[in-house]
C-alpha cells in the first residue's frame, strides 16, 4: 500500500494550500526510449478535488480545479484544532518496482506556512518539496490536503501547481487555484 512521506507533510496554514490535476502522459514510446520504459511510473485516474467520506473511506467525491475554501471541517494543524477545508488528490499507478519515491514540489502565488498536524514546518515560503513513497507494483494513492483561511483572507485566489517526478521525469502535474472567502 502507498503511503506519503513527506518533508513538508502536505498540510498548509494561511493563505496556501492547492491541489488539482492535469495529467500528461503518452502512450507511445519511441524506439530509442522503449530501454527505459521498464522504469516508467505510470499513472492512471488522477483526481483532484474536494475530499469526503468517513474517515476509513475517504475519497475525492467532487472533481474541479477550483478549490473555495469554506472552513467546514476541522484539522489538526501544528497540535491545534482548526475550522478548515479538505481537498487532495489520488491515483491508480504502476510501478517497476516494489518500492519508488516520487520526487514532488509544490507551487504558490502567496506565500505561507507549511506543516502538518504535529509541527510547523516551514513559515513564509511560496515553494516547498515532498516526497511520495509507493510502496508496491501497482495499487492507488491518496493524499488528502486542506487549507485553513487566515483571518484576513480578503477574497484573494492562490494559484497552485504541484508536479511528481520519477528519475528526472514528470508523472503527473496539476494546477488549482484556492478561492479564500471575502471576510
Amino acid at each position: 500500500m502507498a503511503q506519503l512521506k513527506t518533508k513538508l507533510a502536505g498540510t498548509i496554514r494561511g493563505r496556501r494550500r492547492t491541489v488539482c490535476v492535469l495529467i500528461a502522459l503518452s502512450g507511445v514510446v519511441p524506439a530509442a526510449a522503449q530501454a527505459q520504459q521498464n522504469d516508467a511510473v505510470v499513472i492512471s485516474n488522477l483526481k483532484v478535488g474536494l475530499v469526503c467520506g468517513p474517515d476509513d473511506n475517504r475519497r475525492i467525491c467532487f472533481q474541479t480545479n477550483d478549490i473555495q475554501i469554506t472552513n467546514e471541517s476541522t484539522c489538526v494543524y501544528n497540535r491545534r484544532h482548526s475550522a478548515c477545508t479538505w481537498y487532495g488528490y489520488s491515483f491508480d499507478y504502476r510501478s517497476p518496482k516494489d518500492e519508488i519515491k516520487l520526487q514532488c514540489t509544490f507551487s504558490s502565488s502567496i506565500r505561507g506556512s507549511f506543516g502538518n498536524p504535529s509541527a510547523e514546518l516551514e513559515k513564509d515560503v511560496s515553494d516547498a518539496h515532498y516526497e511520495i513513497a509507493l510502496q508496491s507494483r501497482d495499487g492507488h494513492f491518496f493524499n488528502p490536503q486542506y487549507a485553513i483561511a487566515p483571518a484576513r483572507a480578503g477574497g484573494e485566489i492562490e494559484s497552485v501547481k504541484q508536479s511528481c517526478s520519477y528519475l528526472g521525469k514528470t508523472v503527473f502535474e496539476f494546477d488549482l487555484r484556492i478561492h479564500y472567502p471575502e471576510e
